[in-house]
């Protein structure tokens, strides 16, 4: 039997699913081994090898990686520094973001005067050029997850060790496979562009200063916060019963209960939202003087009975535009009823005032269509939460230190 490409290329796969580590091709015929951390709008890859496997598998390229290391480590250290110095200078006035960049000046300092060996990372980031490319796979985060732990355990290796004796070798060691792995203070820093370094800004400032939310639906939002005047609620009610909103989540800061015409009588399909929203939320971000800005929108799908928030974080570049840093999208069922959530919508002195516009506007009759409006209300709830806490898990990664970890940007 005579083997095709086609069988090769199949066979090649299978041993490297064997594995949790990602594999990188080259054209001078390495293998590289370990974790793709992003691909570079050119095509370019940045890769996370361990120091240990590389100098042992390929010495000469472990040699000439760690030596280019050290000569960016100086240059990325300085650029670093002046970054600082001009953002804290456009924010002298701001006590705790100034607070908080003298900091990092500090620790900027005593990272410098650290003995190399000292200051030696478990991983090299080296960063590959497209040409030099053959091909690369990627490994599915149930796979991957395996690796990540030994290599924070440091644990054999995973580079020449299959993910079903990593898994009998967690057993007999009592580990846990499934742990959460932060690996960002054994990658050394990478370079950022002007942009990343603008979106990096702009999630700080997010949670220094005063943050810029939005919330609503279809293409009206509104803006949220402690000093931000609550919607009137005849005219949101009065724009809900024309189709151009499908919810009053975003309006009730996470408290939504009821949703657009199609929810109260079964008949109104919303628009098709437009990015209006998003030119307004940039003008209001504008007006405020701030580099970063986050919108929550709820859409209700009646034939499912589901509802999706999206979370998103926009950040002003530096060429004036404002990009999509982050984005989560959260889908929650309606279908099933939660007593106890429904209770404490019930008892939020603004759903009265709901049930009482609604009734003066003569929708119909506002207690029979409250019991599924309160798991449309519930469901958003739920779908908004889980939102947040991967918006906040997000956003708390960058703020430990500011050149880790590195800041990828939405293309």
């Amino acid at each position: 039997m005579i083997a095709t490409a086609t069988d090769c290329a199949a066979q090649r796969k299978i041993g490297m699913t064997k594995y949790g580590v990602d594999f990188v091709f080259l054209e001078s015929g390495e293998r590289l081994r370990g974790s793709v951390l992003s691909q570079q709008p050119n095509g370019a890859l940045r890769v996370a090898l361990s120091r240990a496997w590389l100098e042992k598998t390929y010495p000469e390229m472990f040699a000439a990686e760690a030596k280019a290391a050290e000569a960016r480590k100086g240059k990325q250290a300085e650029q670093f520094k002046q970054r600082i110095l001009g953002w804290k200078e456009a924010r002298k006035d701001d006590r705790e973001l100034v607070l908080y960049l003298d900091d990092e000046l500090k620790r900027l300092e005593r990272e410098a005067g650290r003995k190399v060996e000292e200051a030696e990372t478990q991983f090299l980031m080296v960063e590959i050029a497209k040409p030099r490319i053959r091909r690369f796979y990627v490994q599915p985060p149930d796979r991957k997850q395996l690796a990540l732990v030994a290599w924070s355990e440091r644990f054999g290796s995973p580079e020449t060790t299959s993910v079903s004796d990593l898994r009998k070798q967690f057993i007999k060691e009592d580990i846990d496979p499934k742990q959460k792995v932060d690996l960002s203070d054994r990658i050394p820093p990478a370079s950022e562009s002007d942009a990343q370094w603008a979106a990096r800004v702009a999630i700080v400032e997010y949670q220094l200063r005063k943050p810029i939310d939005f919330q609503g639906t279809g293409d009206t939002i509104f803006q949220t916060g402690v000093d931000v005047e609550a919607p009137n609620l005849e005219q949101v009610f009065g724009e809900l019963l024309q189709g151009q909103l499908k919810s009053v989540e975003g309006l009730l800061g996470g408290s939504g209960l009821l949703g657009g015409k199609g929810l109260l009588d079964g008949k109104a399909k919303p628009k098709k939202a437009s990015d209006s929203w998003l030119s307004k939320a940039a003008k209001v971000a504008e007006s405020e003087k701030a580099r970063g800005f986050r919108v929550t929108r709820v859409e209700q799908n009646l034939a499912s009975k589901s509802v999706a928030v999206t979370s998103s974080f926009h950040a002003k570049m530096p060429d004036g535009r404002w990009a999509l840093v982050h984005q989560v999208r959260e889908i929650s069922s309606a279908n099933e009823a939660d007593p106890e959530l429904e209770a404490r919508i019930r008892e939020d002195p603004r759903i009265s005032k709901i049930v009482e516009t609604v009734g003066k506007l003569g929708v119909g009759n506002i207690e029979q269509q409250l019991g599924q409006a309160m798991k449309f209300g519930t469901a958003t709830m739920k779908a908004q939460q889980n939102a947040d806490s991967k918006f906040f898990e997000f956003r708390d990664q960058f703020l430990d230190q500011l050149d880790k970890p590195a800041v990828s940007l939405s293309r």
